[in-house]
């Protein structure tokens, strides 16, 4: 099975929305369960440099 870098990013911004939405969920449920402060900016940091890689193997068709 070939996969691409290109796919493979893609798949895992998409994991990583799903796993934050997880989270707000169980925040929402258990009051402080997850600080959201550190949550936001893991999730922000996190798909910024998958966004950066998926662009670079874009850029070189990977």
């Amino acid at each position: 099975m070939n996969i691409s870098l290109k796919h493979f990013l893609g798949e895992l911004n998409s994991g990583i929305v799903f796993l934050y939405a997880v989270l707000f969920l169980l925040e929402a449920i258990i009051p402080n369960f997850v600080s959201l402060q550190f949550n936001l900016s893991f999730l922000l940091w996190s798909v910024l440099f998958s966004g950066f890689l998926w662009i670079i193997a874009y850029a070189k068709n990977w």
